[in-house]
Formats: C-alpha cells, structure tokens, sequence
C-alpha cells in the first residue's frame, strides 16, 4: 500500500523557493539573454551557453551590492558562465560587491570613466590574469581584489589616491606590479596580505626606486626596478 505524504506549510514553502531556484538557474544556463537596471547603468548578458558576456552601459554609478547570505546581484545565478566583462563609457563607479566570485571571468575592460572600483568588486574572480586600471580611477576599495588567485600582474595610474586594506590580498600569483607614483602614497594597512611578494617585481618611476625601498608596504617586493615613465 502506498503511503500518502502530507507536506506542512513551513515545507511547502521550502519546496516552492526550491522549484523557484530551479527555473530561474534553468533560465540562466539555457544560453538566454537577460538585461535590466543596476543603480544609473542598465546591464545585459549575450553570448552562448557558457561563454557569456556581461556588458554594464550607460550614465552614472553602478548599484552598490552586499553579501547577507549570498549577494544579490541580478547576475547571481549566471556567474558560472561569464567570460568577459565589458563595462562602457559613461559608466562611473564599479558597485561594492558587484562582480564577487565570477570565478570563470577572463577578460575585463575598464573605460576611462570609472573613477572608483568598489569594496570587494572583484572578490574571488578566480581566472582573470590581468587587469588595466585606467587613469581615471581615484579610489580602489577594501577587498576589491581580494582572492584573484590566478592575477599575475597589475598597473596602478598615479590617479589613484586611496587603495583600501587588503584591496589585493591573496592574489597568490602576483608576479608584477607597476606603479606610476614618484612619491609612494601613505597607505596604512596593507593591501598585498597574502600575497608572494618576495618573488614579486615592483615597477616605479625612474628615480623613485629609494623612496620605494624604505616605504612599509612596498619595500616588501622581491625586485623594485626603475622603469616607469613619470607623469
């Protein structure tokens, strides 16, 4: 004899979010084109299954994210698949937490209008190798990229004024890092913890290597060399 299973309401309300996870991850990896808003920009993912393209356009800041749980960007359920990240001209402000953990992310592009990269922006993003800060940007935000663990090199413009604590810690492969300063910005807390700098090489302006090598964060390089251009 069959047994007749009687569900109570707490478990069909389980069981409802639990159908409702399944369709919207079913959505997602079915290769189609999703798009919305996130603060002043508008954000849409193209591409096939699996090799997705996260394009963020227009005027103004991004939305600014938190992790309560998991975080709530619109992208949540298509991280997993997104390869390029393609920010446009115009868009000011990369929001707090709003790339955390796209793990196969490979390329990003950052346009000359982004002046601040937010806290934890790009937490965890696994396969990007590089990245190109353009000299528009002023402020790096705590944690912005923490655990890139695959990051071998990074160019810093001497636009930047405020790099928070730990904005690169464990970016375990962190091979070069160049800087654009001729003076070393006063930075308090460390921003590299967790990462290899002894094997590391640190690129400074021509006549600036001094100043580097008695400065508490950056004198933690296995190799400064004088080979930047001074702006």
């Amino acid at each position: 004899m069959k047994q007749l299973i009687v569900l109570n309401n707490k478990q069909k309300g389980m069981m409802k979010k639990l159908f409702l996870l399944l369709a919207i991850t079913c959505l997602s990896v079915a290769g189609f084109a999703q798009s919305g808003t996130t603060g002043d920009c508008t954000w849409a993912i193209t591409g096939p299954f699996n090799n997705d393209t996260l394009t963020v356009s227009g005027n103004g800041k991004m939305k600014n994210y938190y992790a309560i749980g998991v975080v709530n960007t619109p992208w949540l359920f298509s991280r997993e698949n997104i390869r390029t990240l393609q920010l446009e001209q115009g868009v000011t402000s990369i929001g707090n937490w709003a790339f955390y953990e796209l793990k196969n992310l490979t390329s990003v592009t950052i346009p000359s209008s982004v002046t601040s990269i937010g806290e934890s922006s790009f937490w965890g993003c696994s396969s990007l190798t590089s990245v190109n800060i353009p000299e528009s940007v002023a402020s790096i935000g705590i944690t912005a990229f923490a655990n890139c663990s695959s990051l071998t090199s990074i160019i810093i413009p001497h636009s930047v004024t405020s790099i928070e604590k730990d904005a690169f810690a464990h970016c375990s492969s962190l091979t070069d890092v160049a800087v654009e300063w001729t003076t070393p910005p006063s930075i308090k807390k460390s921003i590299f913890t967790g990462a290899s700098l002894d094997n590391a090489t640190l690129h400074v302006p021509v006549g600036a290597k001094a100043l580097y090598q008695v400065d508490k964060i950056w004198k933690k390089f296995g190799t400064i060399i004088e080979d930047v251009k001074a702006e």
